[in-house]
């Protein structure tokens, strides 16, 4: 998990996912 860098950002495990994933 990792903190949000923008607004709206989802702060969460599965956020962090779908961020990674692009």
């Amino acid at each position: 998990m990792r903190l949000a860098m923008i607004p709206g950002e989802v702060i969460t495990a599965k956020g962090d996912i779908e961020l990674n994933k692009g």
